[in-house]
């Protein structure tokens, strides 16, 4: 089972990398055809991000990477999951031209092991049960789930143990 824990998030200003590349990533969004792709708000995620101490961060379905490549500029040892192969060669790329150390792998998040200190997903409508089950089986218990259930919402889960 897991538990919410209540967290306040700490804001900084963003970083000109880190503006940029949330301005490359809209573009490189908009150039895809995704069924129903839609991006967190980044600017909000940034201050999230940066109210947790650095360590190993994977996003779930990395989209564009924006968030994989924010985590990567606070510092974090970062990588991303993505299934649709369009969507992971572009962050590739998006990052690997930014020069953002961060990884996108294609796959499944379902089928691949993550080993993080923070994993963050943004998942589809009626998926976040069946994701949360994903995390129970494969995280550590000292991980922690920054699960999206809005654009701006995001809830901070762990283990309950």
């Amino acid at each position: 089972m897991l538990q919410e824990i209540p967290w306040e998030w700490q804001e900084r200003p963003l970083t000109a990398r880190a503006e940029e590349l949330i301005r490359r990533g809209a573009e490189v969004g908009k150039s895809i055809d995704c069924f129903d792709f839609v991006p967190s708000d980044h600017r909000y995620v940034w201050n999230v991000l940066n109210s947790f101490p650095v360590g190993r961060f994977c996003e779930w379905g990395s989209g564009t990477g924006v968030v994989t490549g924010l985590a990567a500029i606070l510092g974090f040892e970062s990588t991303g999951i993505e299934m649709n192969a369009q969507l992971a060669a572009a962050s590739q790329n998006l990052l690997h031209e930014l020069q953002i150390d961060a990884a996108i792998i294609h796959a499944d998040y379902m089928q691949v092991a993550t080993n993080a200190d923070i994993v963050f997903v943004y998942c589809w409508p009626g998926q976040m049960q069946r994701t949360e089950q994903r995390f129970l089986v494969s995280a550590s218990n000292s991980a922690m789930l920054l699960a999206c259930h809005g654009a701006s919402d995001v809830r901070v889960m762990r283990k309950a143990l």
